[in-house]
């Protein structure tokens, strides 16, 4: 089985992005939705939610949030849906330091997975070097263009990426 570790913020949105979600925060454009469309399209791959936006997404459309449900509605346009998510592993203040501890408990739960892509702009404390080898870092610029989506379709033939550690930014969203 294949598996995509999918943020949101950063990869379906851009800091250029207009539309808004219902409860006020930055949406997701239709452009780059249609990209992990072709992604998923073409792999069989499953969406597993790794993103912050997991707090508002349950596997029952009646349990999501506002937001949440936005996000099923904007990704059932293009025919994708979301599989599952990561548990949250948070300590501390920092809830996003352990974002890489969440994939890793996933990936032990679910052997069945041979091949995955974690799509994220960001490097997280907790992020490996196995983890990495699996990382399409983009830029929060850009989103999920057609240059990541070329990568994510080698990072789920197995092939390892290289991406460079970025100087960290904090960014507002």
């Amino acid at each position: 089985m294949k598996a995509v570790f999918l943020d949101i913020d950063g990869v379906l949105n851009r800091e250029e992005t207009e539309e808004m979600t219902p409860e006020g925060l930055t949406g997701v454009e239709d452009g780059l939705v249609e990209n992990l469309s072709m992604l998923v399209h073409k792999t069989g791959a499953k969406i597993i939610l790794s993103s912050d936006w997991k707090e508002e997404w349950e596997a029952e459309y009646e349990d999501c949030g506002i937001d949440g449900k936005y996000l099923v509605d904007k990704l059932a346009r293009y025919r994708i849906t979301i599989s599952d998510k990561t548990a949250d592993t948070s300590t501390g203040s920092n809830v996003y330091s352990m974002r890489g501890a969440g994939i890793k408990r996933y990936l032990e739960l679910h052997p069945e997975i041979d091949f995955y892509a974690i799509l994220d702009d960001k490097f997280y404390d907790d992020f490996d070097d196995t983890l990495s080898e699996h990382l399409v870092f983009m830029e929060n610029k850009a989103g999920f263009t057609q240059k990541y989506l070329e990568l994510a379709l080698l990072a789920l033939e197995g092939v390892k990426m290289t991406p460079e550690k970025p100087e960290l930014e904090e960014t507002e969203w």
